[in-house]
């Protein structure tokens, strides 16, 4: 009988110095060496390019702007890379708040209360402290001051911004020499002296017709899209556009509210709400509320709809001998009475469509029908 060729299997464990404890811990106190170099870069890069202390924060002085674009691009290029840390810190306080916390958690933790003690300790530690006070102020905090002073040609970015005033400085070269010493033709050719209608060009990738002027301006710097999983670095579904907008104001729909006054508070607290929430798509926010105004358009007026509450769910005055026998006969305190298993009804009779369906309601089903036969499901 041929049993056939066989071969032997080795079963040879994979051994490397980089996974022994020991170079473990040499990578760990490695990324924290790496951590104090780079501050110290940063205080050498920060004396060599001084700027006042009493400067203001977002100043946009030629000066104080190529002091910053140089700092940064130094600061790029000597930028060490962590061993245990996937993330690019541009902050030296970032690098070491990661590189402290990661050898704390590796190497000295043991019970859930060393767990517990460790942002304290972080946050309480002194060289953090003074490195936090030095740290520069995200895009999200100096942009929207920026954009209600009114510019609409700045960048977060110091070397985008010394490029937009290396090419204002050539606009303004050329011209001198065309107009000579009429200092009011120089001075309007200037990109910062334009008024708010030039100023404000609608990006021609933004698919809406948007009428308001001086709403659009500088590109936001602040991060977008997902850092980690399945999305990271996709393709980002924002409006193209929109991310030159001054404020995610909801304008653009703030117009055809319903005449009914309750109904109208409904939008403006809708719009109001969602103009401040996190977490939403600028199309979704402008689809939810169009949405709500349609529904609203082709609802009963609200006097008529609160007296159909009032029929089905009637309020029923305390009765006159409850009152006297506890003593008081106003004010009238009202109850409900509710069906048995009012609870399971509630939970398992109706479903109603939200406002984020795909068919607007004339296109729906018994759209054109006033009165349906049969009870809903």
């Amino acid at each position: 009988e041929n049993k056939g060729y066989s071969e032997v299997e080795f079963d040879v464990p994979i051994k490397n110095i980089r996974f022994t404890e020991d170079f473990e811990t040499k990578s760990l106190m490695e990324d924290v060496w790496k951590s104090q170099y780079n501050e110290a870069l940063a205080a050498s890069v920060d004396d060599r390019f001084h700027i006042a202390p009493n400067a203001p924060v977002a100043s946009d002085s030629l000066v104080h702007v190529l002091k910053k674009s140089v700092r940064t691009h130094a600061m790029d290029q000597s930028r060490p890379v962590l061993t245990h840390e996937l993330a690019d810190f541009k902050t030296p306080y970032m690098m070491t708040k990661s590189a402290l916390e990661r050898v704390l958690r590796e190497r000295c933790m043991q019970t859930a209360a060393d767990e517990a003690a460790i942002p304290r300790m972080l946050r309480d530690y002194a060289s953090l402290q003074k490195t936090r006070a030095k740290a520069e102020m995200p895009p999200e905090v100096l942009e929207p001051l920026m954009a209600f002073r009114g510019d609409t040609r700045w960048c977060f970015s110091a070397q985008e911004r010394l490029a937009q005033k290396v090419e204002a400085l050539d606009v303004a070269m050329d011209a001198i020499e065309e107009a000579g010493d009429d200092k009011e033709l120089v001075l309007g050719t200037l990109p910062e002296n334009w008024d708010s209608a030039e100023r404000s060009v609608q990006p021609p990738e933004f698919p809406y017709s948007h009428p308001f002027q001086n709403h659009f301006g500088f590109k936001t710097e602040a991060p977008r899209g997902v850092t980690g999983g399945v999305l990271h670095g996709a393709p980002s579904h924002d409006t193209p556009g929109s991310d030159k907008i001054r404020y995610p104001t909801l304008q653009r729909v703030y117009h055809s509210l319903p005449k009914d006054h309750k109904y109208r508070n409904m939008v403006r607290h809708a719009v109001g709400t969602l103009e401040r929430s996190d977490g939403w798509k600028y199309h979704a926010k402008v689809q939810a509320i169009n949405r709500m105004k349609e529904v609203l358009d082709n609802m009963p007026p609200s006097a008529k709809m609160e007296a159909r509450l009032d029929r089905a769910f009637h309020p029923m005055p305390e009765s006159v001998a409850k009152q006297k026998a506890r003593g008081v006969e106003r004010p009238i305190h009202y109850w409900r009475k509710f069906p048995v298993r009012w609870r399971w009804l509630k939970r398992n009779r109706f479903w109603f469509a939200g406002l984020t369906t795909k068919n607007p309601l004339h296109l729906r089903p018994g759209a054109n029908s006033r009165h349906h036969k049969g009870r809903p499901h």
